[in-house]
C-alpha cells in the first residue's frame, strides 16, 4: 500500500476537519455529512485534498469508523500527528497553497517557522511526496521534544497531558503497520534519525514474532507431508514449496536482523533443519526419479542461511550423504548384481566351490564400480570390504564344518590337502582387494591358520612316506638274509 493511504484513510480527513479542530467542529461536520448522505449526496470539504489524494466518497460506515478512531486521547493525538494543523494566519496562508496544489510554496513557508504545527504540516507534505522517512522524522521530533509535545497535546485535546508519549508511539506504530506493513515500517524506523533504539526494537520485535508465526505454520505443514509422503519426489517437491513459502521471511530477517539476534538465529536454523529433514526422507526413498542436483541446491541454500555450528555440521553431513547417494545411483546396476549373487550364495550350504564361484562372478562388477567412481571412493571401498568378508566367511565356515566332521588323523592323513590348498589360494586372491582394517586383520589371521594347517598336513604326509620307505628296506634285508641262509 502507498504512503498516501495514511493520509487518505486519516479519520480527520474523513470527517472533513483539521487535526486541531474542536470536538464541536467534528460533531458539526458529522451532522452535515449525515444530512447529505440521507439525500444520497456527497459533500466536499477544503481539507479533503482530492487533488492529491483522489476523490473521497463518504459513507455512513466510513463516518462511524472514523469517529471511533479518534474518540479516545491516544487516537486523537496519533492521527493528528499526520494531518493538517491550523493554528493561526501564518498556517492558513501556507495551508491554502497546499490545498491549491502548490506544495513547494507551502513547504517553503512552513520551513520558516520552527513549531510543532510546521513540523506536522511538513510531515503531511512529505507523505504526499511519499517520503515516509522524513514524515517519521518530523513526527518523532515532536514526540521527543517536551515543549513541542506539550503545545501539540494542548492544541489537539485541549488539555496539558492526557496520555504518555509511549502510548501514542504504540498507537502510531499500529496505524503505520496497518497501512504500510511491518517490513516497510522497520525499514523506515531504521533510517529515521529521530526514532529511538527502543522504539525501533518494538517494531523489530513485532516483525520477528510475525515471521516466527508464518514460518512455524509452514514447518507444521511440511511435517504433515513428512508423515504422509512415500516417495522421494514428494519429499523434494515439498522442500521446494517450503523454501518458496519461507524465502521472503528469511530475506527479511537477513535484511533487518543481525546474525546475533535471536529471531534470525532461531528461524533460520529451524528452516534449515526442516529442509534437511525433508531431504533425508527423500534420500531414504531411493529411486531413479530423484533429482540429485536439485537436492544439492536445496541443501546448499539451507546451509547458507543456517547460523549455529551444529546445524551447519548436520547439513554438511547430509550433503556428503547425498553425494554418496549420487554415486550409489551411478553404480546401482552393479550393486544390485552383487547383492543378487550374495543372496544366491547365502541360500547354498557353505562350500569352497560356492565361494570360489561367487568371487569369480562378483569381481568384474567390483572392477566396473572402481572404474566409475574411483579406487578411493567410500562406496567402492565398503562394497569391496563386504565382498572380502562374505567370501572369507563362506570359506572359513566350510573348513570348520569339514574339521568338525572328521578326526584329526583323518584330516592329517586323509585327502584334505587339496581342499585346504583350494581355500588358501582363494583367500590369497582376496588380498589385493581393498578392505577395512578389521577385515584385513581377520583375512591375515585366517590365511595364517589355513597355511599352518596345510603345512601340518604336508608334514604328516612326509612322515607317513618315510615310515613306509623304512618298512620296505627292512623286508628287503630280511629277504637277502633268507636267501643267504638257503644258499649256505
Amino acid at each position: 500500500m502507498s504512503t498516501s493511504s495514511l493520509l487518505a484513510n486519516n479519520p480527520y480527513r474523513i470527517l472533513g476537519v483539521y487535526g486541531s479542530s474542536s470536538l464541536k467542529e467534528r460533531i458539526s461536520n458529522k451532522n452535515r455529512i449525515s444530512a447529505f448522505l440521507k439525500v444520497g449526496k456527497n459533500i466536499n470539504f477544503p481539507t479533503d485534498l482530492n487533488s492529491v489524494l483522489g476523490d473521497l466518497h463518504r459513507t455512513k460506515e466510513l463516518i462511524v469508523e472514523a469517529e471511533s478512531k479518534i474518540n479516545f486521547p491516544e487516537g486523537q493525538l496519533a492521527y493528528a500527528l499526520f494531518w493538517l494543523i491550523q493554528k493561526d494566519s501564518f498556517d492558513t496562508i501556507a495551508i491554502n497553497h497546499l490545498l491549491n496544489g502548490n506544495l513547494l510554496k507551502s513547504k517553503e513557508i512552513f520551513q520558516k517557522r520552527d513549531s510543532f504545527v510546521s513540523d506536522i504540516n511538513l510531515a503531511v507534505i512529505s507523505l504526499i511526496d511519499s517520503d515516509l522517512v522524513e514524515t517519521v522524522n518530523r513526527i518523532f521530533s515532536i514526540l521527543h521534544n517536551p515543549s513541542k509535545w506539550s503545545d501539540f497535546v494542548a492544541t489537539v485535546s485541549g488539555e496539558d497531558q492526557v496520555c504518555s508519549t509511549d502510548d501514542v508511539v504504540k498507537m502510531l506504530t499500529d496505524i503505520f503497520e496497518e497501512e504500510i506493513g511491518l517490513t516497510q515500517l522497520v525499514e523506515v524506523y531504521s533510517q529515521s534519525k529521530e526514532v529511538l533504539n527502543n522504539e525501533r526494537s518494538i517494531v523489530k520485535d513485532k516483525l520477528g514474532k510475525k515471521i516466527q508465526v508464518v514460518v512455524k505454520n509452514e514447518i507444521e505443514r511440511s511435517d504433515k507431508i513428512i508423515s504422509a509422503a512415500n516417495s522421494s519426489k514428494e519429499y523434494v517437491n515439498e522442500a521446494l514449496r517450503f523454501k518458496s513459502a519461507v524465502q521472503h521471511s528469511i530475506e527479511t530477517l537477513q535484511s533487518y536482523f543481525e546474525i546475533s539476534e535471536g529471531y534470525r538465529q532461531v528461524v533460520c536454523d529451524e528452516v534449515a533443519e526442516t529442509i534437511d529433514r525433508l531431504i533425508n526422507c527423500a534420500s531414504n526413498e531411493i529411486d531413479h526419479s530423484i533429482n540429485i542436483p536439485l537436492i544439492k541446491q536445496l541443501l546448499e541454500y539451507a546451509q547458507s542461511i543456517s547460523i549455529s555450528n551444529v546445524v551447519k555440521e548436520q547439513l554438511s553431513s547430509t550433503i556428503e550423504a547425498v553425494t554418496q547417494l549420487e554415486e550409489i545411483l551411478c553404480i546401482k546396476p552393479q550393486l544390485d548384481a552383487i547383492k543378487k549373487e550374495l543372496d544366491k550364495a547365502s541360500a547354498c550350504s557353505p562350500d569352497i566351490n560356492v565361494a570360489e564361484k561367487l568371487f569369480s562372478v562378483i569381481l568384474p562388477y567390483l572392477d566396473q564400480i572402481q572404474e566409475k567412481v574411483g579406487a578411493q571412493n567410500k562406496v567402492y571401498l565398503l562394497t569391496s570390504s563386504s565382498v572380502v568378508q562374505v567370501v572369507m566367511g563362506i570359506v572359513v565356515t566350510a573348513l570348520n564344518n569339514l574339521q568338525n566332521g572328521m578326526t584329526r588323523d583323518k584330516i592329517l592323513y586323509g585327502n584334505c590337502e587339496a581342499i585346504f590348498n583350494q581355500a588358501l589360494n582363494l583367500l590369497q586372491r582376496l588380498k589385493p582387494l581393498p578392505s577395512s582394517e578389521k577385515v584385513r586383520n581377520l583375512l591375515d589371521k585366517n590365511l595364517s591358520t589355513i597355511k599352518a594347517e596345510v603345512d601340518q598336513i604336508r608334514n604328516a604326509k612326509i612322515q607317513t612316506e618315510k615310515k613306509q620307505s623304512s618298512g620296505c628296506l627292512i623286508w628287503i634285508l630280511a629277504g637277502l638274509v633268507v636267501l643267504f641262509l638257503l644258499n649256505s
